[in-house]
């Protein structure tokens, strides 16, 4: 999923769950921490921000939420979710 956004920050939400993977996040090409969809339950609307980006360009940014294809040893799968995006 690619997201062109004009903001300070942008907070992705997810859901957690049994069968869910790992995804990488860009911002602006930049390779963020990749976050790990696992978790034995369902967690719906899990969120994680992303402050204080660069705004030397008029605050014009791109996020790139990916499928690694990878996952946490106890999924049982590599799906994966964009839920929304919040831009701040």
């Amino acid at each position: 999923m690619r997201f062109t956004f004009i903001g300070n920050s942008i907070k992705y939400c997810y859901s957690k769950a049994y069968n869910r993977g790992i995804v990488g996040v860009t911002i602006d090409g930049v390779t963020q921490s990749d976050l790990d969809l696992y978790n034995p339950s369902v967690q719906r609307h899990v969120c994680t921000t992303y402050n204080n980006l660069d705004n030397s360009n008029g605050g014009i940014h791109i996020i790139n939420v990916m499928n690694t294809g990878y996952k946490n040893p106890n999924s049982s799968g590599t799906f994966t979710s964009v839920d929304n995006l919040v831009v701040q």
